[in-house]
């Protein structure tokens, strides 16, 4: 008996049990000695026979393990990777079944999926590829000419592309002719799962560039398309806890939340009537950027739960549309809401979709706001109860959250207001003078003061001090910039990096945003960590990480990982110095299990447009 066994990607721990037992019940092993580790030869029993198929011919090969399996014994034809992918297994099994010899196939891991694992990578990501194309440029093997690159890039799929190292330059021209935009995303690794394995991260437009710049003209695999380095702002509905299974009944754990720039949006509807016009109004807000998430009656009818919506919208920190009686909205969120500067937005639509109102969290979580972004979309009237919205007055508050100010003091923002309304001045002090006033001046009732003297309002960080005031502003002016490997839990991020906050007093009303690397946007934990803190998460390539300047602790580790040297405090300076020219590094990069933080400063100010 021959059997074809794949020895993977090149690591010599990926080989299958089921191949690891062969190979060391073998009597005779032929392998391919140019890419199969000579390491796997190890587990071959005394007395083993061993041939290097690289100097060999077809008929050579054939011959010697017919001769064996004549004389009784058992042969290993030993492949790399994956024998039924570019291992000119056919030819060997027609010349095997000529002869009368039996044989059979065991898998090994291919090197499209060895990369994927150095990389973490999925290449099937829902709102980005569903299909994954592997292939290979046309050398002295032929390519039909239905397969050419050029006529497979039409599809704008995940590609896994072979044995083409050696005409990068060419593959690139195909890849653009078949219609993949100039920055498509391409990472190229050299030899995958091998000690020596290399990666890089580039684009159509540059990655045989780089390729030539590094030497690599062979053993690489080139994988191109979207997934290869973007997130997605979409689930699967495998693990979506609004979609049953018949293994896992609706549960409210999980739903992804919009602190990775796309604005997701809850719309549940109340009866049919209502359920056509949320799918309308879902897709007016389409190219709004609002990913709209349906739970219609329809649903609730096959065993949903609205009140489980309802409590991971506000675990998960998700807008919520209701579109019917304004009694049933108040109903079912009154359990949740908690805190005027924490609660998310609800609003309510009626079912012919005439009028939107703010229910919840309309100033500081910007409930007010969304109304008029949704009405603006739809041609609903944004009906505003806020007093100081339907008086036309300052409201101090939605103020403070466009300037990216902190409230220190809920219970000023209602004496503020208070004053305003009843038609006082209000006065206000900035750190350091730290403000520019447009064209339209101050607003009315608002008067800017010395920082020395007594005032209603004072704008400062936490560690200046503070004077006696109505309300007390501080500016988000730090960024917090993470690493971390795969699966940290949002509860050992949050340990974490309120450990490192806390010591290097970093105050956490005064921190912005959180930074890291792309190719982390789809962690759970910190998508978590984000929502749970009310921080924004913002992620950069490492092409843009690297082309920070600045002195960073770099690491060759992270940089084989990852493609860039340090990620934390590149990332935090990544966001700083988009802000403004004056920042710094606050805190440098801090390990602590698994994890990494850095701190970024940056010069703030608030303005008066």
């Amino acid at each position: 008996m021959v059997h074809f066994v794949g020895a993977g990607p090149g690591a010599a721990d990926l080989l299958t049990v089921r191949g690891a037992k062969l190979i060391r019940e073998a009597d005779m092993i032929v392998y391919a000695g140019s890419l199969v580790s000579r390491e796997l030869l190890s587990e071959a029993k005394e007395g083993c026979q061993i041939y290097d198929s690289a100097r060999m011919t077809l008929e050579e090969i054939v011959g010697v393990m017919c001769q064996a399996v004549r004389s009784g014994q058992t042969v290993v034809r030993l492949h790399t990777g994956e024998p039924s992918l570019y291992g000119a297994v056919r030819e060997q099994m027609d010349a095997l079944d000529a002869e009368g010899i039996s044989y059979d196939s065991t898998p090994g891991v291919t090197a499209a999926f060895g990369a994927a694992s150095s990389l973490n990578l999925e290449y099937t990501i829902p709102d980005i590829s569903q299909t994954l194309i592997i292939t290979r440029m046309e050398g002295r093997t032929p390519v039909p000419e239905r397969e050419r690159i050029a006529k497979l890039a039409g599809h704008q799929a995940s590609m896994a592309i072979y044995l083409s190292a050696g005409q990068a330059k060419r593959l690139r021209s195909e890849l653009l002719a078949g219609g993949y935009e100039a920055d498509t995303p391409v990472a190229v690794v050299y030899r995958a799962t091998w000690q020596d394995e290399k990666v890089i991260y580039s684009n159509v437009n540059e990655f045989s560039d780089r390729m030539q710049e590094q030497g690599i003209d062979r053993h690489a695999i080139i994988l191109v398309g979207k997934a290869i380095r973007k997130a997605s702002s979409h689930r699967s509905k495998l693990y979506d806890a609004a979609f049953s299974t018949g293994f896992r009944p609706v549960r409210s754990e999980g739903k992804t939340g919009s602190c990775c720039g796309l604005l997701n949006l809850n719309i549940i509807s109340f009866t049919d009537e209502g359920d056509r016009c949320g799918r309308k109004i879902a897709g007016q807000l389409a190219g709004a950027n609002m990913d709209a998430a349906l739970y219609p009656v329809a649903d609730r009818r096959d065993g949903m739960k609205i009140r489980d919506v309802v409590k991971s919208s506000f675990d998960d920190q998700i807008p919520i549309l209701f579109i019917g009686a304004m009694g049933i909205c108040v109903r079912l969120i009154a359990p949740f809401v908690k805190d005027k500067l924490e609660d998310i937005p609800v609003l309510v639509m009626d079912e012919k979709a005439e009028h939107i109102i703010p229910v919840l969290s309309g100033h500081v979580g910007g409930a007010n706001r969304l109304a008029e972004r949704i009405a603006a979309r739809t041609g609903a009237e944004a009906v505003l109860t806020t007093a100081t919205d339907v008086q036309g007055v300052f409201a101090v508050d939605v103020w403070a959250a466009e300037q990216g100010l902190s409230i220190c003091n809920r219970d000023g923002i209602r004496e503020v207001s208070a004053k305003l309304l009843a038609g006082e001045t209000a006065t206000m002090a900035v750190q350091d003078d730290r403000y520019e006033i447009g064209e339209n001046g101050l607003p009315e009732g608002i008067a800017l003061v010395p920082w020395g003297r007594e005032a209603d309002i004072r704008v400062a960080e936490i560690a200046n001090g503070w004077h006696d005031a109505l309300l007390r502003l501080c500016p988000r002016h730090f960024v917090l910039g993470i690493g971390c490997k795969r699966g940290i839990s949002e509860e050992r991020l949050q340990e974490f990096t309120q450990r490192v906050a806390e010591r290097e007093g970093i105050p956490w009303k005064e921190i912005a945003a959180v930074a890291t690397l792309d190719r982390k946007a789809d962690e759970e934990g910190l998508a978590a960590f984000c929502r749970r803190n009310r921080l924004p998460l913002v992620t950069y390539s490492a092409e843009q990480l690297a082309a920070v300047q600045g002195a960073f602790a770099g690491s060759s580790f992270v940089r084989k990982t990852v493609g860039v040297d340090n990620v934390c405090e590149r990332a935090a300076a990544a966001y700083a110095s988009a802000r403004s020219d004056k920042w710094s590094l606050r805190v440098a990069k801090t390990a602590g299990d698994g994890m990494t933080a850095a701190v970024c400063a940056y010069e703030w100010k608030v303005s008066f447009p």
